[in-house]
Order: C-alpha cells, then sequence, then structure tokens
C-alpha cells in the first residue's frame, strides 16, 4: 500500500466513516439503551478502527506505545459508567486520578536509560507523573469545555490541538505517531459534524478522555522516540 492509498483509506476514511456510521445509528435508535451506547464510543471505535488497519499494526502489542488506541477504549468505556451513582463525585475524581497514572505507568517505555537515576528518582519516574498530570489537567480541561460551550467551538479547538500535536509529532520524524493523530483528528470532525448536526453534544463529551490519554500519550512517546537511538516497532 502506497503513501497516498495509506492516508485516503487507513488515515481518512476509516474514521470518519466508523465514527458517522455509529452517531448516526446511535441517535437514530437511541430509545434503545445499546444502540445508544453507540454513540459513546463512536468517535474512540473510529480512532480505533484506523489503528487496526494501518499496514504497521501490531494487533498483539509489542511496545506500550501500542497500547495507546486501546487503553483510550477504556478510558471511553469508564466515561460511560455512572460512576457518581455508585461512589460519589469524589470517589469518581479520586477513580479517573489513580487510573490516569496507571496508564501512564503502562504507557512511558522501560528502557534501560529511562532506569537510570536523576535526583533521587529514576528517569521514568519523571516521565511517568509528567503523563498523569498532563492526563489529568487535559481531561478536566476538555470535560469542562464541552460542558461549557456549544459543540461546534469544542470540536473545533479539540480538531485543532490533535492537528497541532500530529504537526509536532510529524516534526519530530514520529511518522506513525502522526498518523494516529490524524486519525483522532478526522474521528473527532465526524463527530463534530453529527454534533452540530443534531445538537446534541453527547458524542464530544464522551471523546473527552479518548482526546485527553491519547494526545499526552503521543507527545511524549514521539519525544522519547526522538530523543533516543531506540528504534519504533
Amino acid at each position: 500500500m502506497d503513501i497516498k492509498t495509506e492516508i485516503a483509506i487507513c488515515i481518512v476514511l476509516v474514521p470518519a466513516f466508523v465514527t458517522l456510521v455509529l452517531t448516526i445509528l446511535g441517535q437514530r435508535f437511541s430509545q434503545n439503551r445499546y444502540c445508544a451506547l453507540l454513540r459513546t464510543f463512536a468517535i474512540d471505535v473510529g480512532f480505533l478502527g484506523a489503528f487496526l488497519v494501518l499496514p504497521w499494526t501490531q494487533f498483539v502489542p509489542a511496545e506500550r506505545w501500542h497500547w495507546i488506541p486501546y487503553l483510550t477504549a477504556t478510558a471511553a468505556g469508564l466515561q460511560a459508567i455512572p460512576w457518581e451513582r455508585k461512589i460519589g463525585v469524589r470517589g469518581r475524581r479520586t477513580l479517573w486520578i489513580l487510573f490516569f497514572f496507571f496508564l501512564a505507568l503502562l504507557l512511558v517505555p522501560k528502557w534501560l536509560e529511562l532506569l537510570e537515576w536523576r535526583g533521587g528518582l529514576p528517569v521514568r519516574a519523571y516521565w511517568v507523573v509528567a503523563m498523569g498530570v498532563s492526563i489529568l489537567l487535559l481531561w478536566i480541561s476538555l470535560d469542562r469545555m464541552s460542558r461549557q460551550f456549544s459543540a461546534g467551538f469544542t470540536g473545533v479547538v479539540w480538531i485543532a490541538f490533535t492537528v497541532a500535536v500530529g504537526v509536532i509529532l510529524f516534526d519530530w520524524g514520529n511518522i506513525k505517531f502522526a498518523e494516529l493523530a490524524a486519525a483522532l483528528a478526522v474521528a473527532l470532525s465526524a463527530g463534530t459534524f453529527v454534533a452540530c448536526w443534531t445538537g446534541e453534544k453527547i458524542f464530544l463529551q464522551a471523546a473527552a478522555p479518548t482526546v485527553a490519554v491519547a494526545l499526552p500519550a503521543l507527545l511524549i512517546n514521539g519525544r522519547l522516540y526522538s530523543i533516543t537511538a531506540v528504534p519504533m516497532a
């Protein structure tokens, strides 16, 4: 598959088509709670679908960054659970904090150079904290934005931010990470289109943890690969 075909099919067509189909079906059959859940996972499944059809994808993750699309799906699943009813607002916040730092622990590589000690801690510990804090703060910001602003404004800001991350990754020479950022931007574009068309923001509200996990994970992994000699798998 040449690069133009890869971009057209894997980066544009698949995430856009999957997101549009799931959001429209979820909207059309919203009275059925199972069909309504399609709206919750539409953007994330579009992103995951793009990852799965890319020619370099390894279905069984060999590197930590291979888990990014799967963990964004996990985050979307947790978002769909009404935690406030089960453990209260404070419990929900605590759960998300623990979950995000657990993700950071999973997603930061364990290379030998990152296990060297500096300032009383392994270098990897600083990257784990940086990723955990970034995911948490971004999720809080995106969640509030999705509730306070219109679907159109929220979607455009998220898309612009995601495209900017993709440009940075491309500039660093991380083509695979840049492709994933582009696929996420396309899925967000499709979700934003349906949200503006229907006047419902649930598509974007549900995608807040997906974006919050994906972008810091891509950026930090991209930075680590750009400053080391470790080849990308």
